[in-house]
């Protein structure tokens, strides 16, 4: 799918011989993972808890310095491989998680948020353990807060930020 420079991109990849490099908007695919997760997670009652993991678990692919590295290359998933803080992706998800749904439901919300932070911020690292402050040191780091705030300044759509969903029970 080609896609012009202005609209947010997900991945970018070249096809096989052709040198022409195709984007996949990150709109459409936020939306997609999300409505997969929803569908995968409904045999175990978990659809709305995996669809609101789809919408948020690339936010911070928002970011200006996200969006002009991926342009650049065809990686689009270097969580943990470069160095370069402008370049991560998933605190910013697993942060809205938290700032959404407490805003929704208070104290529920963030007893819910919880989760949906390791889903997120994990989703190409790995689970990282609380218990011992890994993924709380990690999303409480000026990294991971100026993540979330890049990416909200690049205005993603009021889709992905405030789905029209009931919260995951």
């Amino acid at each position: 799918m080609s896609c012009t420079a202005h609209r947010p991109i997900a991945h970018s990849r070249a096809d096989g011989d052709n040198p022409e490099i195709n984007f996949h908007d990150l709109l459409e695919h936020l939306q997609s993972v999300a409505d997969l997760a929803a569908a995968y997670g409904t045999p175990f009652q978990a659809a709305t808890w995996l669809k609101l993991a789809g919408l948020w678990h690339d936010l911070g692919k928002y970011r200006p310095g996200f969006q002009r590295y991926i342009r650049q290359t065809a990686e689009a998933h270097i969580e943990g491989r470069v160095p370069d803080a402008s370049k991560t992706h998933s605190a910013a998800g697993a942060l809205w998680a938290h700032r959404w749904l407490t805003q929704q439901a208070g104290p529920r919300g963030a007893m819910v948020s919880r989760v949906l932070q390791y889903i997120i911020a994990g989703h190409h690292a790995g689970l990282d353990n609380w218990d011992n402050h890994a993924l709380a040191a990690r999303l409480a780091s000026n990294d991971a807060m100026n993540e979330l705030e890049d990416a909200l300044g690049a205005h993603p759509p009021a889709e992905v930020l405030m789905p029209d969903q009931p919260l995951p029970a």
